[in-house]
This record gives structure tokens, C-alpha cells and sequence, in this order.
């Protein structure tokens, strides 16, 4: 490969990474909210909430690609 197209393929993983790093900081503020508000004893009319629904499926996969486990199958393992 040239120089320019390792630069450019260098350049894309960076923002890439960055971009990964980024969501999955928002995950775990949005996973850490939710937790507060259960332990704050959040009503169940809060459960439409976007942290609270986010909580309550956040089985949602991480955000690494390499990773598949969801959070539940990791506390299984």
C-alpha cells in the first residue's frame, strides 16, 4: 500500500475508535442514570423514560464490534 492510502486508512480507524469510545461513554451514563433512578425509587410511570427504557433493554449489545456478548449473557458466563 502507499504512504497516502496507509495515512487515510490509519485516519479512518482513529475517527472510527473515537466514535466508538464516545457511544459507549453514552452507554454507561445512560446505563449509570437509570441505576440511580431505580435506586431512587423511580415510579413506574417513569418507566417510559429514555434512560429507564434504555436500562431495562440494555441488553443492547455493546458498541465493539468484536464484542457480541450482550450484558445479560456476560453475567451468565
Amino acid at each position: 500500500m502507499s504512504a497516502r492510502v496507509q495515512q487515510e486508512s490509519h485516519r479512518w480507524r482513529s475517527m472510527w475508535q473515537g466514535w466508538v469510545m464516545a457511544l459507549q461513554q453514552a452507554q454507561r451514563l445512560v446505563i449509570a442514570r437509570a441505576a440511580r433512578e431505580a435506586r431512587a425509587g423511580a415510579s413506574k410511570s417513569d418507566a417510559s423514560s429514555l434512560s429507564l427504557f434504555w436500562a431495562k433493554h440494555a441488553q443492547l449489545r455493546t458498541f465493539f464490534p468484536s464484542d457480541v456478548m450482550t450484558i445479560r449473557e456476560r453475567g451468565k458466563a
